[in-house]
């Protein structure tokens, strides 16, 4: 809306003051209370000038005043239309269809133009100042409880497998020796162990997807990380222990080769010798 600008600054009362404060209106600034309480003095205390000058000018303060409180509900209602807003987004953030982080802007947002925002009654203003202050609360509430079920879940999902929990799960696996990580010799313990292992690494697995969107970006991106490296850890041991076996299994076959062939060389070396006689039937 348009404020109506003074008509000349000549020597109307409180021409200059009206000029600042048509400005002032215009532009929403904040000092625009003060400007109107400087209008009214001056124009009281130029009682002696011409009556409809002065009429004038106590019409024209009416019309900014009416225009500045028009302008503050307007402002009020764009305001308590954000915090409805806000409460449609912080529910559909938590069903999974909102951003956390345009809520929380949001948060940031009208927590400043209440720094701005004049309500036509300092009742409402506390009223609309303490139902956003309790949608803020009822926010970071779910926040903390988002938190907590995430590390929770983090933990469960780490702790797994066992031996898992100190260090992470690479650094547990880690710590399973050298025979997870070297099969130089086929040891069967250590095939038990890491197929032990390989079994709590799926558990692991599901739990991570089965709880996935119940986990913090943080906390998903730190858990994931964990799991496909150990699965990198896991997958190498079995190559190694399949190499492992495989030269085993060559090695057995070469020497169950020479053994053949020296057990065939056998009954040639150890038939008597007939002399070409013919045995009837």
């Amino acid at each position: 809306m348009t404020p109506v600008r003074p008509r000349g600054s000549g020597s109307k009362p409180a021409a200059r003051i009206l000029e600042r404060l048509a400005e002032a209106v215009r532009d929403g600034s904040r000092n625009v209370g003060q400007l109107l309480g400087l209008a009214r003095a001056e124009l009281k205390a130029a009682r002696g000038a011409p009556k409809a000058e002065l009429d004038a000018a106590w019409n024209e303060l009416k019309t900014l005043e009416a225009e500045w409180k028009a302008g503050n509900a307007e402002a009020a209602r764009e305001l308590d239309e954000r915090i409805d807003e806000l409460s449609r987004s912080f529910d559909r953030a938590r069903f999974g269809d909102g951003s956390w982080a345009e809520v929380w802007s949001e948060v940031r947002a009208i927590r400043e133009a209440f720094k701005t925002v004049r309500y036509p009654s300092r009742e409402d203003r506390d009223d609309t100042w303490n139902g956003f202050q309790t949608l803020v609360d009822q926010i970071k509430a779910d926040r903390d409880e988002r938190e907590f079920r995430s590390e929770r879940l983090a933990r469960e999902i780490r702790n797994t497998a066992p031996n898992l929990a100190d260090g992470g799960i690479v650094g547990g696996l880690a710590s399973l020796g050298a025979s997870m990580m070297t099969f130089g010799l086929v040891d069967s313990s250590a095939e038990e162990d890491l197929r032990y292992q390989s079994g709590k690494l799926r558990d692991a697995w599901a739990l991570f997807k089965e709880h996935k969107d119940d986990l913090l970006p943080k906390d998903r991106s730190a858990v994931f990380a964990e799991l496909k490296e150990a699965q990198e850890i896991i997958d190498a041991a079995w190559a190694e222990l399949k190499e492992a076996k495989a030269a085993k299994h060559a090695a057995w076959r070469e020497r169950v080769e020479a053994k053949g062939l020296e057990h065939a060389e056998i009954p040639s070396r150890s038939l008597p010798d007939l002399g070409g006689v013919l045995v009837a039937a």
